[in-house]
């Protein structure tokens, strides 16, 4: 007998969702269910989502601008720059420390106190530095109004600048903390507030911005969108997809977005694609997952000496590319997007 789908309580009509086994759970697997479309999309965890300055700087508008492009390049920059010297300074410290145990058990003599002199001057250098790129880091974010740096409060010596350690909270009340190099007595004065990135932001800012900016513009036209997810194909493998975007119509858009750079045999800065591989690999998701389309999105312009990976875009059906977003505004973007989708 014929069901009447007339008859049934709407409200009481739904899908039944029972668990197999443990490796995945309603909270953390989204299940798309359309005309012509059933996808099931799993979260990957994301900074962005826990980090409110990061989607401040998103909401912000003309991201694609050069000079907002240099200061999210600047802050990754600056912020592996700081790393690089703390780790030079205590390179250095511990290397000349069994040196200057050595002789002080022996008498000083001339040339160890001209060469900790010399290393002074170093220290002293590398310090300075340290607090410049600091300033420099939290300057950027001024800019935009946004605060994604952590606070590194470090000890420096007053005496030969040389780095002591990383606030102990409790070293600093209760017990007397000295300088390996001088033995000069270090206190609350010495302290140095020094901001800086952690791995996940750094790692954010250096690429995956342009998964959630991306999708921003894109839900400007009218698509749900999910950055940064995995999508189950037919073949049962999971796909790392950086955008997928939905329609009302069930239309259905995978993109892969490169920030990547490289400079060209011509000198010209161009997308750091990894030839026809990562169009290839976008070719395969695209198939499995059954997406209309699939489209590379890069910062930079696609080099046109690469004419065999331009050439599999163009010639291979599913697949789109928009690049050179570099210095256009959202308003030309948006354009770009719409003729895009239509072609």
């Amino acid at each position: 007998m014929a069901i009447n789908l007339e008859n049934i309580d709407k409200k009481e009509f739904r899908a039944n969702i029972e668990e197999i086994d443990k490796t995945s759970s309603i909270k953390d697997v989204t299940v798309l269910i359309g005309k012509d479309i059933l996808l099931k999309i799993s979260k990957q965890k994301s900074v962005f989502n826990v980090n409110k300055g990061l989607r401040q700087l998103i909401n912000s508008g003309d991201l694609f601008l050069e000079e907002n492009v240099k200061n999210i390049e600047k802050m990754v920059l600056l912020n592996r720059e700081i790393n690089k010297r703390i780790e030079e300074d205590i390179q250095r410290r511990d290397f000349l420390l069994p040196i200057i145990k050595y002789k002080s058990n022996n008498k000083r003599n001339k040339s160890i106190e001209e060469m900790f002199k010399q290393q002074k001057d170093f220290f002293e250098k590398t310090f300075n530095k340290i607090l410049n790129l600091s300033k420099e880091l939290s300057e950027i974010q001024k800019k935009y109004s946004i605060n994604i740096s952590t606070i590194k409060h470090l000890y420096f010596c007053n005496t030969c600048k040389s780095f002591i350690d990383e606030l102990r909270e409790i070293n600093l009340f209760y017990e007397k903390i000295k300088c390996p190099l001088c033995s000069t007595e270090i206190n609350e004065k010495d302290l140095s507030n020094v901001p800086y990135l952690d791995k996940d932001i750094e790692a954010y800012l250096n690429g995956k911005w342009l998964e959630n900016y991306m999708a921003k513009l894109f839900e400007l036209v009218g698509y749900r969108v999910w950055p940064g997810v995995f999508v189950a194909g037919v073949s049962g493998m999971n796909h790392e997809i950086d955008l997928l975007a939905v329609n009302k119509g069930g239309y259905t858009l995978i993109l892969e977005c490169k920030t990547t750079r490289r400079t060209d045999q011509n000198g010209k800065i161009v997308a750091g694609i990894k030839r026809k591989e990562d169009i290839f690999n976008l070719a395969i998701k695209n198939n499995d997952i059954k997406s209309n389309y699939a489209f590379l999105i890069t910062l930079y312009e696609l080099p046109k000496t690469d004419k065999e990976s331009i050439g599999f875009l163009k010639k291979t059906p599913g697949l789109g590319y928009l690049d050179n977003l570099i210095n256009k505004t959202d308003a030309q973007v948006i354009r770009s997007i719409k003729k895009l989708i239509k072609s």
